[in-house]
């Protein structure tokens, strides 16, 4: 996962798993592998909540089903949001695939959009953010027809938002 910690007289520093949950329960994440350091970060005291992408102050639950169907594309993938209470996720949801309505890209067979999940609050806005792992997700060429890419979903006041943004490493100033 990507997120930010801090121990007494350590910088906060971004770190990131090797593998993390595909569902991600109250916020928390179990990295199969042990976090690598990547940089230093400065700390934000005014960040959301991880996972509380409504800023309600109750985390979400973001489940991945990288297998979902997306209407007769087979295996496009899809995230489904639970929204958080004082008692745990409730029935009110959110559904996201890149064949939503404004959202960047479009499904396609394979992509496995959902495939890895991660929160933080990416634009610092004090809404909580997704980025999904799209692995199978193709740049266009035959060079770059698997690449994947990391699909950013924004938080707001009414949960994830269509204002997204999409990461791969054929994109310029990405190493």
């Amino acid at each position: 996962h990507i997120g930010a910690c801090a121990s007494e007289g350590v910088p906060m520093v971004a770190r990131i798993s090797t593998a993390a949950a595909v569902v991600l329960l109250v916020g928390m994440i179990t990295p199969a592998a042990a976090p690598v350091e990547v940089g230093l970060a400065a700390p934000n005291t005014s960040a959301a909540m991880p996972y509380d992408f409504d800023g309600d102050g109750y985390a979400d639950l973001a489940i991945g089903v990288p297998t979902e169907d997306v209407g007769s594309i087979k295996d496009a993938g899809a995230v489904q949001i639970l929204f958080g209470s004082a008692t745990g996720p409730t029935a009110r949801d959110q559904l996201w695939h890149q064949n939503r309505k404004g959202i960047r890209d479009r499904a396609e067979r394979g992509d496995e959009f959902g495939y890895r999940l991660a929160s933080g609050d990416f634009d610092a806005d004090g809404y909580a953010d997704l980025a999904v792992g799209v692995p199978r997700e193709g740049l266009g060429g035959r060079r770059l027809s698997l690449a994947g890419v990391v699909q950013v979903l924004y938080g707001g006041p009414r949960g994830l938002t269509d204002r997204d943004q999409v990461w791969h490493q054929d994109k310029s100033g990405v190493p």
